[in-house]
């Protein structure tokens, strides 16, 4: 029931959200041209994506700190099933307000 736009690697989805404000950016730690976290220090920076809900799908467990300093709503480590991204993207509808900074 969503609307899937996907992007090659980071530059690409940095293109991508120039144009448009998806509800949801699932987004890898480890892509060409751009890593995850430099679109997602980007997308810090572009205030019409204020209220996007960021789910991180990795294979690597240690950019969790990073995801979450970069406030993602959601951090799942490959692989997953799924009914898992499924359900990691509705709990990140349903955040009200961006996740708190790490202690």
């Amino acid at each position: 029931g969503y609307t899937v736009i996907a992007a090659a690697n980071g530059a690409e989805a940095l293109k991508i959200l120039a144009d448009q404000t998806p509800d949801v950016l699932i987004i890898d730690m480890m892509m060409p041209m751009l890593s995850g976290e430099a679109v997602l220090k980007r997308v810090e920076q572009m205030p019409a994506l204020k209220n996007m809900r960021i789910v991180v799908l990795t294979a690597y467990p240690k950019f969790r700190e990073t995801a979450t300093t970069m406030k993602a709503h959601q951090f799942l480590v490959k692989p997953i099933t799924p009914d898992v991204l499924l359900d990691a993207i509705s709990a990140a509808l349903k955040t009200t307000v961006p996740p708190a900074p790490p202690n």
